[in-house]
């Protein structure tokens, strides 16, 4: 009997994960909604080296100017083509589930 609990237990939490995973990317894939852009400076650079390698830009307030710095993961493309003080333009989704979310791209 607790063998059966637990499987059912596992199978419900890999559900969760497995929806929760699909629901992020179908947010992503599925909106068509246009963009509001903003621009930010790129105040400081970081790479995070592990399994894998991740880049960051931490950049000016660029929704209300007032809110504090933000650091956003990039892209190795993007991070290379940026220098510290150059501006890039960040692009805000409503998100086909109403979930907000952005890009940074660079300004050319």
């Amino acid at each position: 009997r607790s063998t059966r609990i637990l499987t059912v237990a596992g199978v419900l939490f890999l559900m969760f994960f497995y929806g929760f995973g699909f629901s992020v990317s179908a947010n992503i894939m599925f909106d068509k909604s246009k963009p509001i852009v903003f621009e930010a400076a790129v105040i400081n650079q970081r790479v995070s080296k592990g399994r894998r390698t991740n880049y960051y830009f931490e950049v000016s307030p660029w929704i209300d100017g007032k809110t504090k710095q933000k650091e956003i993961s990039v892209g190795s493309t993007l991070y290379s083509e940026v220098e510290l003080g150059n501006m890039v333009k960040i692009k805000l989704y409503k998100g086909f589930l109403g979930v907000p979310w952005f890009k940074a791209v660079n300004i050319k």
